[in-house]
């Protein structure tokens, strides 16, 4: 399910990364600011995201982004945001946010499919 709201709601999220989100996915539920300006494509990629966490069975989902958000954080020393798009999940968010209906196509465990 993705709900549009407020900014505000999303705030909190935010201190993760250190910047200002415009989208978060929670289980079975993405928040996406109601007021973000490319909102197609905000919504695709949390689709994708809803449909990882389906796949993982949420748990799963979430220690495999938080663990490579730490190796990347503290092994490669990268930045917040960088250590989270260079997950292996948000990768294929990002790379096919621009594809309306790539859920619908996307095969099992895509995202170790992409070699990304």
């Amino acid at each position: 399910m993705i709900l549009r709201v407020n900014k505000k709601i999303l705030r909190p999220f935010g201190w993760l990364v250190g910047y200002s989100l415009c989208g978060v996915t929670l289980p079975f539920v993405a928040l996406i600011d109601r007021e973000t300006f490319d909102i197609d494509t905000v919504i695709a990629h949390h689709k994708i995201a809803l449909r990882q966490q389906f796949e993982l069975l949420v748990v799963g989902y979430y220690a495999i982004i938080l663990f490579e958000f730490l190796r990347n954080k503290l092994i490669y020393r990268m930045e917040s945001l960088d250590a989270y798009a260079n997950t292996s999940l948000a990768r294929e968010c990002f790379l096919f946010e621009q594809e309306k209906h790539h859920t619908t196509s996307r095969k099992l465990f895509n995202q170790w499919r992409l070699g990304i």
